[in-house]
């Protein structure tokens, strides 16, 4: 009511003000001046309630990769991120075992057996820790040929020792899959009498088993040492076990005191059955199949 009365009065007062400016001084029109009274009103809104909008914005979801590419896409990683071999014996990486071929030509056999070569190698072998299964994937061919001179007492021959395996070989987008040797060390080549051919042929062949077994450890150093450790106790237990069944039986048992340079046994005297010694067959039993098992663990 005070902002109405207010109003009124300001309208009263700017026209009472017109009447009275019109009034005054000359009755010429053109000296008669007009004022206009401008009134201007501010209006604020003030805003109470909000109302929150939400928008969903759906995305379609792209279609799943195939599980093809993205084991090719793995593949092509591993592939790139793998280590160059530095030197020739690193070729040897990752041999669990090893199996040997031997080829011999008719020359050679008729002066060495074949029996004879194969022992030396593979004890030699054996003697610095390269374990020997005949199933095994990675195979070292042994290669022996020659041939008598006119006088058939002069032995030229020729000794390799290799491993090959089977790879892909990639050129030009192009695929093949072929044999490649991927190590080669340990041979020779020469003459020799035929009186003394057989032992100076066993001596090549025991130089180049043990090149090949020097390779094979600096490739493999830790894995090796514990393959060699399990076989040696998988063979103790095994010798245990018939023991035992030897006591069990009421025969007489043999113990065992250790194991020579080769990995074969060393066993002592025969031994009367008893219960005591059933119990400490069975307790270096328990013992073995403890240590078979902290070996298996520590090849995974």
């Amino acid at each position: 009511m005070k902002n109405l009365r207010t109003l009124s009065f300001l309208l009263c007062f700017g026209t009472c003000a017109i009447i009275f400016l019109g009034g005054c001084g000359s009755k010429d029109n053109s000296s008669v001046k007009f004022i206009t009274n401008t009134v201007t009103n501010f209006i604020t809104r003030y805003v109470t309630n909000t109302d929150i909008i939400n928008f969903t914005n759906e995305v379609p979801v792209p279609a799943a990769i195939p599980q093809t590419y993205i084991d090719g896409d793995t593949f092509l990683k591993w592939v790139r991120n793998v280590p160059i071999l530095t030197s020739d014996d690193q070729a040897l990486f990752a041999m669990d075992d090893v199996k040997v071929l031997y080829i011999l030509d008719n020359t050679i056999k008729q002066t060495i057996l074949e029996d004879d070569v194969k022992a030396k190698f593979e004890l030699t072998l054996r003697k610095n820790g390269v374990p020997i299964n005949p199933d095994s994937r990675n195979t070292v061919f042994v290669g022996l040929t020659g041939f008598y001179d006119e006088t058939g007492m002069l032995l030229c021959y020729n000794y390799n020792v290799s491993v090959s395996e089977s790879q892909l070989i990639f050129r030009n987008g192009e695929g093949r899959r072929g044999m490649v040797t991927v190590w080669q060390r340990g041979g020779s080549h020469g003459t020799v009498g035929k009186v003394k051919a057989n032992e100076a042929l066993l001596r090549v062949v025991e130089k180049s088993a043990e090149v090949f077994a020097n390779d094979y450890l600096s490739a493999n150093p830790k894995q090796n040492t514990i393959k060699r450790n399990l076989t040696f106790a998988n063979s103790e237990l095994q010798f245990w076990q018939t023991q035992l069944a030897n006591v069990n039986a009421g025969k007489n048992w043999t113990p065992l005191l250790g194991w020579d340079v080769y990995g074969f046994p060393m066993i002592g005297n025969l031994t009367p059955p008893s219960s005591d010694a059933a119990d400490a067959i069975r307790q270096s039993i328990s013992a073995v199949t403890n240590s078979i098992d902290k070996l298996q663990k520590q090849l995974q």
